[in-house]
């Protein structure tokens, strides 16, 4: 946030993280009341104060009475390491150090907060009361495997399931090609069916003639390259029409087109499949 929008912000409902001490300056410049939490860079080297800046931003704090430290933070870079915790559990030495130095001052934040899923499992922070869940809102867990921690979330059950609706089939013929560059060619007489949804509204172009979609259980592989607002599927003499509702992202974590499955089979990445499905979705909170 550019100092010079500070006076636009909602204050009332928002809180703030801020780590620099202009940024710091120019909400208190507005004189209301303003909810900050403190960012503490403790090894991500992204965003976040130095520990030798500390005490100048906390200095500054106690200039402007309308700021308010609601929570100190930092974030961990090294959550999902499957075999080493080494540099998680440094970070999370280094962000209990700063918060005492924080404590030391007279400060008393409510939120103290480190770790995201993968860091719930690991970080034991003296001070930390509160996790920013993220991938984990979606039931998915981001530890592998061979992670000594990933029992401790195997519980994450995937809630979020994508679905389409038929709204063509076509008939084809041996040899005729599908889609751009014409990547499938039918091997035989075949059916197909049409969706509205391609790579604009999340389906990764990567599943083009690897992916499939579920209708029932049957599984609908995809032919020819995925579009931008649509995606080709192989229906064989399944009983399908116009109309008709496929799902295109499982909510099983063991079915051949969950978020899971796509990670392990295509070579995905969990957080952008679920965070590149388009704000054009309808969602459904179920």
């Amino acid at each position: 946030i550019l100092p010079q929008n500070a006076r636009l912000l909602d204050t009332k409902r928002c809180s703030f993280v801020v780590q620099d001490e202009v940024s710091l300056r120019a909400l208190g410049r507005l004189n209301r009341p303003v909810r900050v939490h403190m960012e503490l860079n403790t090894g991500m080297n992204r965003l976040g104060l130095q520990p030798t800046e500390v005490d100048g931003y906390l200095r500054v704090l106690k200039q402007y009475p309308n700021l308010q430290l609601e929570g100190v933070m930092s974030h961990l870079a090294d959550a999902d390491n499957e075999l080493d915790d080494d540099y998680t559990l440094r970070q999370v030495r280094t962000f209990d150090e700063l918060v005492d130095k924080v404590l030391a001052q007279g400060f008393r934040p409510k939120y103290v907060h480190i770790a995201q899923t993968a860091g719930s499992a690991k970080a034991q922070s003296r001070h930390a009361n509160g996790i920013r869940l993220g991938i984990g809102l979606y039931g998915i867990n981001p530890l592998g495997a061979h992670d000594a921690k990933s029992e401790s979330l195997k519980d994450l059950q995937p809630v979020l399931e994508l679905k389409s609706t038929i709204i063509k089939i076509m008939a084809l013929k041996k040899g005729e090609k599908v889609s751009y560059n014409g990547i499938f060619t039918a091997p035989e007489d075949m059916r197909i069916a049409v969706l509205p949804l391609g790579y604009y509204e999340g389906v990764p172009r990567d599943l083009s003639n690897k992916g499939c979609v579920m209708f029932g259980d049957k599984a609908f592989p995809v032919v020819g390259r995925v579009c931008m607002n649509h995606t080709m599927v192989a229906v064989g003499d399944a009983k399908v029409q116009v109309g008709d509702e496929v799902i295109v992202m499982s909510a099983g974590p063991l079915a051949p087109n969950s978020v899971a499955t796509m990670v392990r089979d295509q070579g995905l990445f969990s957080y952008t499949l679920l965070t590149g499905l388009s704000s054009s979705i309808r969602r459904e909170i179920v």
